[in-house]
């Protein structure tokens, strides 16, 4: 009896091993998933996530290093430009604040139509938030500037201001960085009543800090852009690539030029190599002729790769690697 037990939990430790292997392989990801809820088709994501830039090639600059910029491979030589104090810009196009695709706007509206539908039953609740947000603000810098910049009781007030209003079930303030010295902010969330958790957050965004005035919280602006020009400009000196690692250009140069792998596929392998963020965007700009030739990388970057770093790459990749090599899975 006692045999016919181990046999029967070893089979069923053998099935559900066989199950995730046939899961984890077998997983694609969902293309035509925008988030929030909000489905389209390859076709129209596609259309969405299109970046149209338009780089213009100085006469001079930094002749080393590679640059990606919204799925495009720009050409060298490299100039990176400050405008209006604000804006960071690389052979003319803008780098910071970045640029963001149609889908972000588009799944926006589509989502909030559909919130705006399903809490019909509360018609002034925009209306209501909206004054709180700036009720908020108002509190949060009248009481900071009275209270020589103490953040505590600024924020103590705001919180005072939440448990007072009748809306308000539940009102807590969450801080989410502080610095003293340039700016602070911190993120306010209520649940309201009525049976339905509604959460909103008040963002004090950097430079915003009521301690400064307009024209020195752009000063500010320009030393962060001032600083992260710098630090580009060092990457690219050193023949590194912007904004990636070179392990992680090395394969997602290679993913995106696979002829072995699906679309599917190539979205989570460049998930598994690390990247997390504006893999839509990679997938549908990249154009093979913008890029140099997959043998011109290897010769540049290969013998500069961190053996460990690739080794770990490979791994995440799996079954993919294999794949993405010619072979048969």
């Amino acid at each position: 009896m006692k045999n016919l037990l181990k046999i029967y939990i070893g089979m069923v430790v053998f099935v559900g091993v066989l199950y995730s292997q046939k899961q984890k392989y077998e997983y694609i990801p969902k293309l035509g998933d925008l988030g929030y809820g909000v489905k389209v088709s390859i076709e129209k994501e596609r259309e969405l996530f299109k970046m149209d830039i338009h780089p213009v090639t100085p006469k001079e600059g930094i002749m080393t290093g590679h640059v990606i910029l919204y799925g495009h491979h720009i050409k060298p030589p490299y100039k990176l430009e400050i405008v209006n104090d604000t804006l960071l810009f690389l052979n003319g196009v803008q780098i910071s604040p970045p640029l963001q695709p149609k889908a972000v706007r588009y799944r926006d509206s589509v989502f909030h139509e559909s919130v705006k539908e399903k809490f019909a039953w509360k018609e002034d609740y925009i209306k209501h938030t909206n004054e709180m947000v700036k009720k908020i603000h108002e509190i949060y810098r009248r009481v900071a500037k009275k209270e020589n910049y103490n953040l505590k009781i600024a924020m103590d007030s705001v919180l005072e201001f939440l448990k007072k209003d009748e809306w308000v079930k539940e009102g807590k303030i969450e801080i989410f960085g502080v610095d003293t010295v340039n700016y602070t902010s911190i993120g306010v969330r209520e649940v309201y009543s009525n049976e339905k958790q509604i959460e909103f957050m008040v963002c004090f965004s950097p430079y915003e800090s009521p301690k400064y005035t307009k024209e020195e919280r752009i000063r500010f602006r320009r030393q962060s852009l001032e600083g992260m020009k710098r630090r580009i400009e060092k990457i690219l000196r050193e023949g590194k690539v912007y904004p990636f690692e070179i392990e992680e250009f090395y394969f997602l140069l290679k993913v995106l030029r696979s002829k072995f792998l699906n679309l599917g596929e190539k979205y989570l392998a460049l998930r598994k190599i690390g990247i997390i963020t504006n893999i839509k965007i990679l997938l549908y700009n990249f154009d093979p002729d913008e890029y140099p030739p997959i043998e011109v990388i290897e010769r540049e970057l290969k013998p500069r790769l961190r053996s460990f770093y690739a080794e770990e790459i490979k791994r995440n990749l799996g079954y993919l690697y294999e794949k993405l090599e010619g072979g048969k899975r």
